[in-house]
């Protein structure tokens, strides 16, 4: 692919960076030429003397060997970078001179001038250093330095002699090409003296094999890449989303993204590889930076082989990805790295990318799948345009108690009518698992849990003053209270010392939920620090496996008895009189520690392994339609065992998409709830100074 009207500057700093060959780069950078017809010229003298070298005969060397010369190694004392003083803006003077001492690895003695120092390097750029070998302990060891790539203390980051030789290594192969300053300022390298550190007697340091330059970029790779015109209408605007195989995974939702400089896999789709191909990931020291600013470190980095493209236009090539932990709609960001491996070429208008192949140009166009919510200025206003939802996956109603034909258990419809039959012998072989009524809810026993409040023996008892309820609402509470006191879950109560008001609060289908104020009793009482689990690291743990069972407790935190002494401070008021709890209710203080306690006593040893709980959200998770069954009877074993009843209205059973902690999650990945989002996609937009002070006021109540 050319590029007409390119300067020679530009031309040259491409060059530099496409060379592979080490020795080549630091010929050019002895003398930096000013001109394109200079560097060919240089670099044909280069590849003709290689060759002339690899032509020589094993005799000659032999006949050079005898004639005594012998190798002589000269002490050069190391010059440090900037005399042993921290850099301010750069590094000391060039000299692409190296010293090679017998038996090591090549050790520079002089820097190239660049526009950053070590530690900005280290911090910005984004290349991958080797880990560096840890530091022996000494005794003078200055505490007041920090080198952050060696993680240790001892000296400065600028002054860190190993980084230093790293990055001069990084220069020479042209990955940090961009920070010398003589390309950037457009002007050769002052000249300096070459340092001689060791010669060596009739010995040929060039490569065995020496082809032309580039004769290992084959002719193929030359194809004219180019994109027809397209009238306003077809114009895309959205980002470009594609699919590649990566060691052997079919892997989408790759987003191709020219302002990202280096390959990155996030880590919902790491933990999908296979466990051998886990066990190739390597540590990485240096951080990202994000383009505001924040600095990331990787878990670590990973080099599979990727194939792109379909039929017989396909390209398969090593990348390297640097696995991050972060919340994103995508699995894997495609950078100018992996871009430019592949000669590709990206055009955000057309929504496809376009690389050459050895039977042709093929075309990837963006995939639909899942997009990041999007607010696009149209029709002179802002409209939301959500493509990034998992449509509701189509599902079966069944009936498996006529005695209560209204509650339907929702079942998947691809799962095959051999399973089909086994589900429903076992769910209705285990109806004593599900609460058809309030009266079904027996309550877990107490030895396996029990809710104490542990009041303060200091606070005195509140008892606050009856609270005012509309028609509406005061109905609701009495009717619930008649539900509740039936299923022994209230029981009327006098003289109490602690007393709360209820509220009625409207759900999503128009029903009333019945809500206590107990902020003065929760004030009154210490907190418990059980840990809950992290809600990313429970959705991603479901997302990739093709079967889930999305379970519901009935009226949950009502099925852990209240401690009896305790049952009486947790009193209300209505019309009708006091009334106070004998089950866990919401709103208590530490209620969701007490369930999640329960949970994980009860479903340790499925976690992980076919079953994920969080707080009343239950999953059963499952590779196969024969083992969904086993493990459904597992989890079933367990309910029996503490006496928990299940909502076989919100039980969902063999389904491959569902709702869990607020998103939606398939066997692709993990995508947003519209419903959570639905509010800010039809924000319209502020037209006033008065929209802009109530729009400010909504955000301060949010933060």
């Amino acid at each position: 692919m050319q590029i007409q009207g390119a300067s020679d500057q530009l031309r040259i700093s491409g060059f530099s960076h496409g060379v592979r060959n080490a020795q080549l780069v630091e010929k050019l950078h002895e003398d930096l030429p000013q001109t394109m017809e200079v560097l060919m010229d240089r670099a044909r003298v280069f590849v003709k003397g290689k060759a002339t070298c690899s032509n020589m005969t094993g005799s000659s060397f032999r006949s050079n060997n005898n004639r005594g010369a012998v190798a002589h190694n000269f002490v050069i004392r190391r010059q440090q970078w900037g005399g042993g003083q921290r850099a301010q803006s750069g590094t000391k003077p060039v000299s692409t001179n190296m010293v090679r001492y017998t038996g090591q690895h090549p050790r520079f003695i002089q820097y190239t001038e660049l526009s950053k120092t070590p530690r900005q390097i280290l911090a910005t750029e984004g290349v991958i250093f080797p880990t560096p070998v840890k530091q022996r302990p000494t005794a003078n060891k200055n505490s007041h330095k920090f080198c952050e790539y060696h993680r240790d203390k001892g000296h400065d980051t600028d002054e860190c002699w190993i980084l230093k030789q790293e990055i001069e290594k990084a220069v020479k192969t042209g990955r940090l090409n961009h920070l010398v300053k003589a390309i950037k300022d457009g002007k050769g390298e002052p000249g300096v003296h070459k340092v001689i550190g060791m010669v060596q007697a009739a010995e040929c340091s060039f490569e065995k094999n020496v082809k032309r330059a580039g004769s290992n970029i084959e002719r193929w790779m030359y194809q004219e890449i180019c994109f027809p015109a397209i009238g306003p209408e077809e114009v895309h605007d959205g980002p470009i989303i594609v699919s590649a195989v990566m060691a052997g995974h079919q892997v989408r939702r790759i987003y191709v993204d020219n302002g990202s400089a280096l390959e990155i896999m996030y880590y919902q789709c790491f933990q999908q590889l296979d466990e051998e191909i886990q066990q190739l990931l390597l540590p990485v020291n240096a951080p990202l930076q994000s383009f505001s600013g924040e600095m990331v470190r990787p878990v670590g980095q990973l080099t599979l082989m990727v194939t792109m493209g379909y039929g017989q236009l396909v390209r398969t090539l090593p990348m390297t990805f640097l696995v991050v932990k972060a919340c994103s709609v995508h699995n894997i960001i495609l950078g100018r790295s992996g871009i430019r491996a592949l000669g590709a070429v990206a055009s955000t208008v057309h929504g496809a990318i376009k690389f050459p192949t050895p039977k042709g140009l093929v075309t990837l166009m963006t995939e639909s799948m899942v997009h990041v919510a999007e607010v696009r200025h149209s029709d002179g206003g802002l409209k939301g345009s959500f493509s990034g939802e998992i449509k509701k996956e189509a599902s079966e109603q069944w009936v498996i108690n006529d005695c209560f034909s209204g509650q339907k258990i929702e079942v998947g419809t691809d799962l095959s009518e051999e399973i089909k039959l086994k589900l429903w012998d076992l769910l209705t072989n285990s109806l004593d698992v599900f609460a058809w009524q309030p009266s079904d809810m027996k309550g877990v026993p107490r030895k396996y849990a029990e809710h104490k409040l542990k009041v303060y023996d200091s606070r005195r008892p509140v008892q606050q003053k009856k609270r005012s309820m509309g028609a509406e609402r005061s109905k609701a509470v009495m009717t619930e209270i008649r539900k509740l006191v039936e299923a022994d879950i209230l029981r009327p109560v006098q003289y109490q010392t602690w007393v709360a008001n209820p509220d009625m609060v409207k759900k999503s289908d128009n029903s009333w939920r019945m809500c206590i104020d107990f902020k003065d009793l929760n004030n009154a009482c210490p907190k418990d620090c059980y840990p809950l689990p992290d809600i990313d690291e429970r959705v991603e743990a479901v997302a990739r496996f093709k079967f889930k069972c999305f379970l519901d407790a009935y009226k949950g935190y009502h099925q852990i008895q209240m401690c009896k002494e305790d049952e009486d401070k947790t009193a209300f008021v209505t019309k009708e009189g006091l009334f106070c709890y004998t089950k866990m209710s919401f709103g208590l203080k530490n209620a969701g520690a007490t369930y999640q306690k329960l949970m994980d006593e009860t479903f340790q040893p499925q976690y992980g392994r076919n079953l994920e709980a969080y707080v009343d959200d239950v999953v059963i998770k499952s590779d196969s339609e024969e083992q969904m069954i086993e493990d459904i009877k597992e989890t079933f074993g367990r309910l029996r065992e503490i006496q928990m009843r299940l909502n076989p209205k919100k039980c969902s059973f063999g389904m491959k998409s569902g709702k869990f902690l607020g998103m939606m999650i398939d066997s692709d990945g993990i995508g947003v709830n519209p419903s959570k989002v639905e509010a800010v996609l039809k924000m319209v937009a502020p037209s006033s100074v008065k929209d802009i002070m109530v729009l400010n006021g909504r955000l301060v109540a949010i933060q």
